[in-house]
């Protein structure tokens, strides 16, 4: 699999072999755009913590392999450091919130991982 910016400014994820499938993608701006907006629209407050945290972050895609080998779209999360230890607790409510945001706007993404801004992706 592959993800590339194409020239409209979206994203796709090729995924080789026969036949060849294609899966667009929003763009990383766009994708965390949506999701806040999502998020706000509920209303509750664990939401809003979560659009909160979301507007901190920087998002990118990446290629993830799940367990049986099978590559997924990743949703690279570039967050600082107060951030980061939040949604490294998966107990928090506002991890699951901000989670399911990113899967709804884009269902495809297929795993997350979070970094310290200014890591590469």
């Amino acid at each position: 699999m592959s993800i590339e910016r194409t020239p409209s400014g979206g994203y796709i994820a090729t995924v080789r072999g026969f036949p060849r499938v294609e899966v667009p993608l929003p763009s990383p701006d766009q994708l965390k755009a949506d999701a806040i907006a999502v998020l706000l629209s509920s209303g509750d407050p664990v939401d809003g913590e979560a659009a909160g945290m979301l507007h901190q972050c920087d998002l990118a895609y990446d290629v993830a392999f799940g367990d049986d080998g099978e590559e997924l779209i990743e949703v690279v999360i570039a967050a600082p450091e107060d951030v980061r230890r939040v949604l490294e607790d998966h107990s928090h409510p506002a991890v699951g919130a901000f989670m399911l945001a990113l899967t709804e706007v884009c269902p495809d993404i297929g795993a997350e991982r979070v970094v310290p801004r200014g890591d590469p992706a």
